[in-house]
């Protein structure tokens, strides 16, 4: 394994690269809620790099009743401001998503550093996410102008007459309007795409929000916010609360409690999706949800693919940001007869990955915490002691002090194993070998509920209508590890939640059908 061992640059201790981010007179971070000294703040909370674990800044905290009570204030603001937002011209609301866009673009080198820093992603896979997210403003900035958007509709033919006579009575219509004020919670490995793709439909159609971002990475998502004021959006449209661990369930429970709040958007794990889900229920009025949950993307390899092109999707889909997508590859079928082909060859691309810390760009940065590290030695240490076959990789690797864990493939697995049957999210790569298709779809079927992502490898256009047609996930890549675009419906069933972002779908997510009948 090739991982690059980079010398301590000690970065953080000499001069912060926070500081640039707080200066100037427009500064990307607000140093009301941001310092680099704990002192600043009676109370705070530290934003830490993944690469070494030292302390990037400090971000501000308040009491819980503080927090509840300004957020209920927003939301109420938010609500009252509503009808004046979702009434302006549809050229109003693609000016403001185009201005947000051009925001973005005017400060993409420093956007790019600072989402490395404190997710520490690679840079390259940071400006990837930069131009990922603002496919989504430019997509959207167009939708307001569409039949499809808010506002527009269609009109129906009318089924009434007034007999005797035959002649149509009546003018029907269908018209889609907004839903109203929303929450949106957002993950730490896509810090700024997660927030975009539905901050963007939202205000297309006249929805304002509230936004709480990961206590992981809170400063991508207050430079979006920065953002938005420079580009015209008010608090009263969008509007983030960077919060601590310990007040992540506060923002959950008053979003979903104040019957203010129309919609609740959400992207993280099965298990806060559910609890989320529940809370939404029992609230005083009924919520649209989107919920955007867990993964645990099965990758199949039939006897027919191309070794060369499943090598390349599985390297793309399974380490990019270290493993840590909702999309990436994790239970790895591989057909016997080209089984011991692929596992080499992918055991020669996985070595010549590069692991390090974000800034100098490798191939692999490291994973969000030392509680990811550990579990991927957990899930290792398990599946080996079941008798799989460690390939390469398996263990951490002492890079600055950082969270590094080594690619890793495993083989022979059964499909019951841990790492085969839930969502690992690290650079692990578990293969499982199959006889037939049929064996194949069973093993998938009975490992998970996940349906988020799937990928199948095969040259036959009859085998892949097959999967396609068997595969109960809201997404299935053929031939390609990499296919989430802001033009596509990006969801899942099952496990892995309701509702779709992106595309015209997600316009669909925030708005309601009215139907209209004038006499």
């Amino acid at each position: 394994m090739l991982a690059r061992a980079l010398p301590p640059r000690r970065l953080l201790s000499s001069s912060s690269p926070i500081a640039p981010f707080l200066s100037g007179e427009s500064p990307l971070l607000p140093p009301s809620q941001v310092s680099l000294s704990a002192d600043t703040f009676t109370n705070s909370f530290p934003v830490l790099s993944p690469a070494s674990n030292e302390v990037l800044c400090h971000v501000k905290v308040q009491s819980h009743a503080t927090v509840s009570a300004e957020l209920t204030a927003t939301i109420a603001s938010q609500a009252a401001s509503f009808p004046s937002l979702a009434a302006t011209s549809s050229v109003h609301r693609s000016s403001l998503l185009s201005a947000w866009s051009a925001s973005l673009r005017a400060h993409l080198p420093s956007l790019a550093l600072l989402m490395t820093l404190e997710s520490g992603k690679p840079l390259r896979e940071s400006r990837g996410e930069l131009a990922y997210s603002l496919s989504y403003l430019d997509f959207y900035a167009g939708s307001p102008l569409r039949p499809s958007g808010a506002g527009g509709g269609t009109l129906i033919p009318s089924p009434f007459s007034s007999p005797p006579s035959a002649a149509a009575r009546g003018a029907l219509s269908a018209v889609n309007a907004p839903v109203g004020a929303c929450g949106f919670i957002t993950p730490w490995n896509f810090p700024l795409a997660m927030l975009a793709r539905k901050a963007a439909p939202a205000l297309a159609c006249g929805c304002p929000a509230v936004a709480k971002p990961s206590e992981h990475t809170p400063l991508t998502a207050l430079a979006f916010e920065s953002l938005a004021r420079a580009s015209g959006i008010p608090p009263s449209a969008f509007s983030v609360f960077a919060l601590p661990r310990s007040q992540s369930e506060l923002f959950g429970a008053v979003v979903c409690a104040d019957p203010a709040v129309k919609k609740l958007s959400f992207t993280g794990s099965t298990a806060v999706g559910r609890r989320l889900a529940g809370a939404a229920a029992a609230a005083p009025v009924v919520k649209r949800l989107s919920l955007e949950l867990g993964g645990n993307a099965p990758f199949v390899v039939c006897e027919d693919a191309d070794v060369s092109i499943a090598v390349r999707a599985a390297v793309d889909s399974k380490f990019r940001n270290a493993g840590q997508t909702c999309v990436c590859s994790d239970r790895f079928l591989v057909h016997g007869s080209v089984h011991d082909e692929f596992v080499g060859r992918l055991k020669e691309a996985v070595e010549k990955l590069t692991t390090g810390e974000g800034v100098d760009d490798p191939d692999v940065g490291p994973l969000i915490n030392p509680e990811a590290v550990k579990l991927m030695e957990e899930r290792v240490a398990s599946a080996v002691a079941g008798g799989a076959t460690l390939v390469t990789g398996g263990k951490p690797l002492d890079i600055g002090g950082g969270n590094f864990f080594a690619p890793t493939i495993l083989a022979d697995l059964p499909v019951t194993a841990d790492c085969f049957r839930h969502e690992n999210f690290g650079p692990v790569v578990a293969i499982s070998r199959f006889g037939t298709d049929d064996e194949a779809l069973e093993a998938i079927r009975g490992s998970s509920d996940a349906g988020l992502a799937s990928y199948v490898m095969s040259e036959s256009y009859r085998r892949i209508d097959k999967y396609v047609a068997a595969l109960n996930f809201g997404i299935v890549g053929i031939n390609e590890g990499i296919i989430s675009n802001a033009s596509s419906p990006f969801g899942g069933v099952g496990s892995s939640g309701i509702g779709r972002e992106g595309s015209e779908e997600g316009v669909k997510e925030y708005l309601y059908t009215k139907y209209v009948y004038r006499g």
